[in-house]
C-alpha cells in the first residue's frame, strides 16, 4: 500500500520547469538601485500626491522619494476617513511607479529655517492617537516604505521646538515606543538627534541628519563641545554601519558648509550614507569640476566627483 501511494505521489508531481540561461550585457549606464541613492520630494504633501507628481519624480531616475505627510489640519481631531483614503492612494501611486518612500508625518513645515519659531505641533495624547490610527495603513503598505522618520515633534517634525513639549524626554520616549509598536518588522525607524539615540537602550534605531555637511555641529545635530561631538559622530558612524542613514543639507553660514567633493566622499562613507536629497549635488560643484554624480559600485552605488 505504501509503495502504491509513493508511486501515485511521484506521478502527481509537476514537471520540472525548463531551465533558461539569461546573459546580461555589461553597461556603464547609471542605474537606480532600489532603496538607495538620491531622493526627491514626492509632493509637498504625500497624502495629496497626484499621479503626475509621482510619475515625474520616478521619471527623473530615482528609486527613493521623501513622503512628508502634513497633519496641520488635524492637531485637535482624529484623522478623517478621506485623509486615510488619500494616503492609501498615494502609496498605490508610489508602488505603481516603482518608488520607495522615506516617510515622515509633521504638523507643520516652515518655508525656511528662519520661520519656524511659531510652528505648532499637537498634544501628546493626540499624537499617540494618530500613530494608532496610522498603524494599520502603514503595515498594509510596508512594501513601499524604505524607512520611517520619527516625525510628529516640533518644527518640520524634526524633534525640536515643540509647542506642546513633545521634545521633553518623557514625550520623546512615549512617541518612540508608539512608533516601534506601530511599525511592522522590516521598516527601520530613524531618529534625528544623536543624544536621544545614545540615551536609549541599544537597538535598531536608525539616524537621519537633516543638516548633513552643513557646519561643524551640522547646525545643532552634534554637541558644541569638541570631545562630546567627536564621541557622538563616532557613535553614529558605528550605528549606521547596520542601520539606514539618510541625509540632506540645510541653511548654514557659507563658510561653515563642507562643500568639497572630498567632504561628501569621506563623510558619505564614514556614515554609510544610503540616501540623500538630489539637490545636495549643487553644494559640490566648483569651477572646472563636474558636480557630484551617482555611479554604480560593488555595493550598489557610490558618489563620485570628476574633473
Amino acid at each position: 500500500m505504501l509503495r502504491i501511494l509513493a508511486l501515485l505521489a511521484f506521478f502527481a508531481m509537476p514537471a520540472l520547469a525548463e531551465t533558461r540561461v539569461v546573459t546580461f550585457a555589461p553597461t556603464d549606464a547609471e542605474l537606480a538601485n532600489p532603496e538607495r541613492g538620491w531622493w526627491l520630494f514626492a509632493s509637498d504633501n504625500f497624502a495629496g500626491a497626484t499621479e503626475e507628481e509621482i510619475a515625474d519624480t520616478a521619471a527623473l531616475g530615482v528609486s527613493v522619494a521623501y513622503g512628508i505627510v502634513r497633519l496641520d489640519e488635524y492637531r485637535d481631531t482624529d484623522l478623517p476617513d478621506g485623509f486615510m483614503v488619500d494616503l492609501e492612494d498615494s502609496f498605490a501611486l508610489a508602488r505603481k511607479h516603482g518608488l520607495k518612500i522615506i516617510l515622515r508625518f509633521a504638523y507643520n513645515y516652515p518655508d525656511n529655517s528662519r520661520d519656524y519659531a511659531g510652528a505648532e505641533d499637537a498634544p501628546l495624547p493626540r499624537v499617540l492617537a494618530h500613530i494608532r490610527q496610522l498603524a494599520p495603513l502603514i503595515a498594509a503598505n510596508a512594501d513601499t516604505i524604505v524607512a520611517m522618520q520619527a516625525g510628529f515633534i516640533g518644527a518640520w517634525g524634526e524633534g525640536h521646538s515643540s509647542s506642546n513639549r513633545l521634545d521633553s524626554a518623557e514625550a520623546k520616549a512615549a512617541i518612540r515606543d508608539a512608533l516601534y509598536a506601530a511599525l511592522p518588522e522590516g521598516i527601520p525607524l530613524q531618529w534625528r538627534y544623536p543624544p536621544d539615540i545614545l540615551g536609549w537602550p541599544a537597538g535598531k534605531m536608525g539616524f537621519h541628519n537633516d543638516c548633513f555637511l552643513s557646519s561643524a555641529t551640522d547646525v545643532g545635530t552634534y554637541d558644541e563641545d569638541d570631545e562630546t561631538r567627536a564621541e557622538e559622530r563616532k557613535a553614529m558612524a558605528d550605528l549606521t554601519d547596520s542601520t539606514y542613514f539618510s541625509g540632506e543639507t540645510c541653511d548654514a553660514e557659507p563658510d561653515q558648509i563642507r562643500n568639497s567633493c572630498e567632504a561628501i566622499l569621506s563623510e558619505g562613507a564614514e556614515f554609510h550614507l544610503s540616501a540623500s536629497i538630489s539637490g545636495i549635488t549643487r553644494r559640490f560643484t566648483t569651477p572646472g569640476r563636474q558636480k557630484a554624480a551617482l555611479r554604480r559600485s560593488q555595493t550598489g552605488w557610490a558618489i563620485v566627483c570628476g574633473w
